[in-house]
């Protein structure tokens, strides 16, 4: 008796097979059918960056990270790493990027649970830490996590549109992504620029998504294998997308380095695994030139 194969699509506003096809093709004995979630794909596929531009400062002021990644705040460090392809290499990568530096103070934008943070410190080269969020959830937690540092951290109920502290050094990972607009973003860019020092550092880790088939769908098509090797189902790995979708936007990477040098950084990639890269941004050491 031939083995049974199942096929799944998702369906969406418009037909994207012919199902009578793919039933007469004679390998599939199967079909399963399931309809995304408000035009999953569509939305995942979306040029987000003509659409109306909220206002983003009062979205992160009421950012929850519970809410958005529908977890409980004690199960994120492990349910981070079933979503974050590389997710422990990516925050080892950011670290390493201020080891030579060797900052006195660095910003943590968005430091949620204080895992980024936790691995500067260790790492050694980072003097202090700011850690900067606006959920007061995710600080509780950090607070606990990087007790051990004692007043090498200090912690900040704020946005980072907010007016930014002095430091040396800025580092970010899996945050600014909730940034809507690639000009809103190129502006927080500025601000960083100018926050810091001459030789100053900004490093971003996040997701960067290509613009272009097939390379967009083969992006997303690598996410979904890594939730699905941490058992997560298809299904689900989809309906998490989808879910996300509402808050997130992803930039290809080299629209995120294009805004790092019109803020007047010198970039470069220097991580990447599937969708999730570390991007650093170097201010010039002097204030003559780029």
């Amino acid at each position: 008796m031939p083995a049974l194969v199942y096929c799944a699509a998702i369906v969406l506003d418009a037909p994207i097979f012919d199902v009578s096809s793919c039933l007469n093709h004679g390998r599939v004995s199967h079909l399963v059918l399931f309809q995304a979630p408000n035009s999953l794909l569509a939305m995942l596929w979306q040029d987000k960056s003509t659409s109306p531009n909220r206002s983003k400062s009062l979205i992160m002021s009421r950012h929850s990270v519970s809410r958005h990644l529908r977890l409980a705040i004690d199960d994120y460090d492990e349910t981070i790493r079933r979503f974050t392809p590389g997710y422990d290499a990516m925050l080892a990568a950011v670290a390493r990027e201020f080891v030579c530096v060797r900052p006195s103070r660095v910003l943590d934008l968005g430091g949620g649970t204080g895992s980024l943070a936790q691995a500067l410190l260790v790492h050694g080269g980072v003097g202090n830490i700011d850690l900067i969020d606006v959920d007061p959830e995710m600080l509780a937690q950090a607070r606990i996590r990087l007790a051990r540092f004692g007043k090498h951290v200090r912690f900040r109920e704020m946005s980072f549109f907010s007016e930014l502290p002095p430091c040396n050094g800025v580092a970010t990972s899996l945050a600014l992504h909730h940034i809507e607009t690639r000009n809103t973003k190129t502006n927080l860019y500025r601000r960083i620029h100018e926050v810091l020092p001459p030789g100053g550092l900004f490093v971003n880790a996040d997701v960067t998504m290509p613009r272009a088939e097939p390379e967009r769908q083969q992006a997303y098509r690598l996410w979904i294998d890594h939730m699905m090797a941490c058992g997560i189902s298809e299904e689900g790995a989809w309906q998490h997308l989808a879910e996300w979708a509402d808050e997130d936007t992803y930039f290809p990477l080299e629209e995120e380095l294009a805004s790092l040098g019109t803020a007047g950084f010198h970039s470069e990639c220097t991580w990447r695994q599937g969708p999730i890269a570390v991007m650093v941004g170097r201010k010039a050491p002097s204030s003559a030139g780029r």
